[in-house]
């Protein structure tokens, strides 16, 4: 079941930061550093301009995949808060020296590019694939997995529905949430105190963080019967 408590407030005029299905699969088979389809020109759109898109390592889920490529593209808003909503592939998120976020997406599919959900609305970044959803007729079809690198100070909330899920912070955050649904998950962070909720539903669970219930910094990680991990 995917929960999520939404960590940036809702906003009915929400602004597109980018929309995917842009990738033309010819170009795709062609080369192996090509250009997205350039959106129309809207100063709204960050591919509005043509962006790199290179055929590289890729996790085995989206090997499977006919077509794969992978996007690297810097937010151009500023984000306090993040949500990453991935339906089986892998989500890496870590803390970097960097002042605004960076978003790497690797996608397989084997007919046509599948649309990802990439939206900024008060600050509130969400990332998303649904087109791959299990749920969904087109599951088997496409893959999209998320590697983000976050400025200090992003709340960072994370559901995979049984992908693995890797969080990576070089400096203390101040609320992280990860929701697996059966897939591991490794939370590595400076020294604590945190206040954590940890419930790995009778999975390997190892905790080497300092805790406490009144800490300002909190963690809450859930994996349903997954390796759960939480420590430097």
């Amino acid at each position: 079941m995917r929960t999520l408590a939404d960590p940036g407030p809702a906003d009915p005029g929400r602004q597109i930061w980018a929309a995917s299905g842009l990738i033309t699969a010819a170009a795709l088979i062609a080369a192996t550093a090509l250009l997205i389809t350039p959106a129309p020109d809207s100063p709204q759109n960050a591919f509005a301009r043509p962006q790199s898109v290179q055929v590289q390592g890729i996790p085995a889920q989206v090997a499977q995949a006919e077509i794969t490529a992978t996007r690297t593209v810097t937010v151009p808003q500023p984000v306090t808060s993040l949500t990453v909503l991935s339906y089986g592939a892998p989500v890496e998120v870590s803390g970097g020296p960097v002042g605004r976020v960076q978003v790497t997406e690797t996608i397989g599919y084997q007919s046509s590019p599948p649309p990802v959900i990439e939206q900024v609305s008060r600050g509130h970044l969400l990332l998303a694939d649904p087109a791959c959803s299990v749920s969904r007729s087109s599951a088997a079809a496409c893959v999209v997995s998320f590697t983000v690198i976050v400025p200090a100070g992003v709340r960072v909330a994370v559901v995979t529905d049984g992908g693995p899920a890797q969080l990576t912070f070089a400096t203390p955050p101040d609320s992280v949430s990860v929701t697996t649904d059966g897939g591991p998950a490794t939370v590595r962070v400076p020294a604590g105190p945190y206040a954590l909720t940890a419930d790995s539903g009778g999975g390997p669970e190892i905790i080497a963080i300092a805790t406490d219930p009144s800490a300002t910094r909190s963690i809450t990680v859930s994996t349903a019967g997954g390796q759960l991990q939480v420590g430097p």
